[in-house]
């Protein structure tokens, strides 16, 4: 199975790109496909074709086609993709922090009554087939097929569309949810990540990548944590058979 960090191992920014807000697709024409992810920013997802099973949470989801899927940061997901007629096609909008933060400060200039009513927080939320919807992300396909030097701006524009088509729908609520749940975001502290994370059999720059750190800053704050290097750390625990099923990879 393969293990990627999304959109940061798929997608790199290039020179004019809005790095705030990022379009990612994919298509396979095969049976099944399956990727284990950790994502690096909030996701929404249309599913053009095929089925989407994912795992989250501890719980698991199906998406069919025509349908939309929200998933926050920070969620690792183990996902299955089955081709249809079509093969499997979705459209991803990856978008930051400082993206959710700017939609919720203008919500809260026109709607502040509608940021009152907090959903439950959840791993991810799923809005059933909307015909504008579907149009707007078959338009966004059509666009990054064109070699078009406004790209960037029409993905933009597109993106606060579909988040403004959503607020005055039936799922005003579970966006405005979601989006507050993404401007207040906090990065886990170490002690979290090695809790969540350490008898899996990520390496040390994977661990860094979960913490939403760079390696140095991993290493650097988990010795201020427990007094020693991680790797240090790791071969006692291991060394002393405490934890004898401790998998972690350590890399010179």
């Amino acid at each position: 199975m393969k293990r990627l960090f999304v959109p940061d191992d798929v997608t790199t920014p290039y020179s004019g790109q809005d790095k705030n807000v990022r379009l990612l697709q994919y298509a396979n024409a095969s049976a099944t496909e399956n990727f284990d992810a950790y994502l690096t920013h909030h996701a929404i997802v249309f599913i053009l074709a095929g089925v989407k099973q994912i795992n989250v949470s501890h719980s698991k989801f199906r998406i069919n086609p025509g349908e939309l899927f929200l998933i926050p940061k920070g969620e690792y997901v183990m996902s299955e993709y089955i081709a249809g007629e079509h093969g499997f096609q979705s459209v991803m909008l990856f978008f930051n922090q400082k993206v959710a933060r700017y939609i919720v400060q203008q919500l809260n200039e026109t709607v502040p009554e509608a940021l009152t009513e907090m959903k439950k927080k959840e791993a991810i939320k799923i809005i059933p087939n909307n015909p504008e919807i579907q149009s707007l992300f078959h338009s966004l396909v059509s666009y990054s097929k064109e070699n078009s030097p406004f790209l960037c701006e029409m993905i933009r524009l597109k993106f606060m569309e579909l988040i403004y088509l959503l607020l005055d729908g039936h799922y005003r609520q579970t966006i405005i949810s979601f989006l507050l749940d993404a401007a207040r975001y906090e990065t886990p502290t170490i002690v979290v990540v090695l809790e969540k994370y350490l008898y899996s059999s990520h390496t040390l720059e994977e661990l860094a990548k979960l913490s939403g750190r760079s390696l140095s800053s991993f290493k650097r704050e988990f010795a201020q944590e427990y007094g020693e290097a991680p790797q240090t750390w790791i071969r006692k625990k291991s060394w002393n058979g405490r934890h004898s099923c401790l998998k972690l990879r350590i890399r010179a």
